[in-house]
């Protein structure tokens, strides 16, 4: 039986503020963590295990507003309309 989304039964289960137009998100099931970018050309990070949580502005490695994100081996990559491709170490936040 193929699984079905029911817009109607979704709940809101958490908001964050953002400065500007969010455009990519991704999300560290090990560390529950969800980060963020987007018009800024900031990435942020929000601790979903906290019992309280607000995004958390983390690194500026670009310069102009950042289009995607994946997470893989302990690195965020990021990419964006400045042309570049960051790695970042997620626990350093040294930019590779």
């Amino acid at each position: 039986m193929k699984a079905t989304l029911n817009p109607q039964q979704a709940k809101l289960q958490a908001s964050y503020a953002h400065p500007g137009t969010l455009y990519a998100s991704c999300y560290d099931a090990e560390a529950a963590r969800l980060y963020g970018a987007g018009s800024d050309a900031a990435i942020y990070s929000v601790d979903l295990s906290a019992e309280k949580s607000e995004a958390e502005k983390k690194w500026t490695h670009h310069e102009n507003y950042i289009s995607s994100l994946v997470q893989c081996d302990g690195m965020l990559v990021s990419g964006a309309y400045d042309r570049q491709l960051v790695r970042t170490n997620i626990e350093s936040g040294e930019k590779l």
